[in-house]
């Protein structure tokens, strides 16, 4: 166990060697019958490959660890082991494998009543559309996944959703309806102070070039930051 939270450790600091190093003396470690903790390491391992570049190796990881999640029958980690493999294979540019490891991901929360999650696997779903230059199926998706999120009061998921639509929305030149989900996630950053996500907002209006957009706040005099 600490050999792999310290090879995820390595992993962040992008000490891809070291990381390397303790992930395999971990594995070597692990008692056959810890399945599940074998599983925890390989997915480590293809997260290093997948930065790394070793996108072959990536998978192999990423596979096994399914594998023994599946033999656990743990379905939330079987769902996580999915999403993973959705990630990677977007990562690959494979985005019709990463739409179908989604939904198996999205299937799995949804049977065990995780709506957060099913909330989240839909923002996946949409994004691998949207990559693909399916923006009707995008939208679709982001639209279920805003329902959740204004349904069960998921405010940090619900502003990706609007950023997403906003996004999908304008490189489909439907500039109004865009606008309208640009606000209503840039009012839900404002609401909560979320002020990457805001920067984010602004950034996002640059981009699509939205001209409407005039929700920029004044600066507080008594902000320090201000000036």
């Amino acid at each position: 166990e600490l050999l792999k939270d310290r090879g995820w450790l390595y992993f962040y600091r992008q000490e891809w060697e070291k990381a390397e190093h303790d992930l395999q003396q971990a594995l070597q470690s692990t008692p056959v019958e810890r399945k599940i903790l074998q599983a925890d390491i390989y997915d480590v391992m293809a997260s290093l490959n997948r930065e790394a570049g070793n996108h072959g190796r990536a998978l192999t990881y990423a596979e096994r660890a399914l594998a023994l999640r599946e033999e656990e029958g743990d379905l939330l980690r079987i769902a996580k082991s999915h999403g993973n493999l959705g990630l990677l294979y977007r990562t690959m540019n494979e985005y019709g494998h990463a739409i179908a490891a989604y939904k198996e991901a999205m299937t799995t929360y949804q049977k065990i009543g995780n709506q957060e999650l099913t909330a989240m696997a839909l923002l996946n779903i949409g994004a691998a559309y949207f990559l693909s230059q399916n923006n009707k199926a995008a939208i679709t998706a982001y639209q279920q996944s805003l329902a959740i999120c204004q349904t069960i009061g998921l405010p940090l998921i619900e502003l990706k959703a609007h950023y997403n639509l906003a996004e999908a929305l304008a490189a489909a030149h439907q500039t109004d309806p865009a606008v309208k989900h640009w606000q209503a996630g840039y009012q839900i950053c404002q609401q909560h102070n979320f002020d990457d996500q805001e920067a984010d907002f602004l950034e996002l209006a640059q981009i699509i070039q939205i001209p409407s957009i005039t929700a920029r706040r004044e600066p507080d005099p008594n902000d320090p930051r201000a000036g």
